[in-house]
């Protein structure tokens, strides 16, 4: 992996859910890390079986590991103006550098 390919910044969010007294779920989006990655939308046929299993248009993600933060499934990604949100998260490597987020883009 060369480091020029992480050249896309962008922001990770996490959706904490709090319950009101009158029983309401109400949530505030907390910042976690601002991070350079690989960001890669989905094409061809690729994106068309992957949009079958996720709804919405797909991206991949692509990370060095940001211990200790635990990349989750409850997570968003911010990309300039684009949310995406966090499908899976698995290492690419044995080493556990590199961590490839498979998400849905939200507007």
């Amino acid at each position: 992996m060369r480091t020029g390919d992480h050249r896309h910044r962008i922001t990770l969010w996490q959706d904490v859910p709090e319950k009101q007294p009158n029983g309401d779920l109400t949530g505030e989006r907390v910042h976690i890390l601002d991070m350079w990655a690989k960001v890669t939308p989905m094409t061809g046929t690729r994106a068309l079986n992957a949009a079958q299993i996720l709804n919405g248009r797909p991206y991949e993600i692509e990370v060095r590991n940001p211990s200790p933060v635990q990349v989750t499934e409850d997570m968003l990604v911010q990309w300039d103006d684009t949310f995406i949100t966090v499908k899976s998260a698995v290492d690419l490597d044995a080493r556990g550098e590199v961590v490839l987020i498979t998400g849905t883009a939200t507007k």
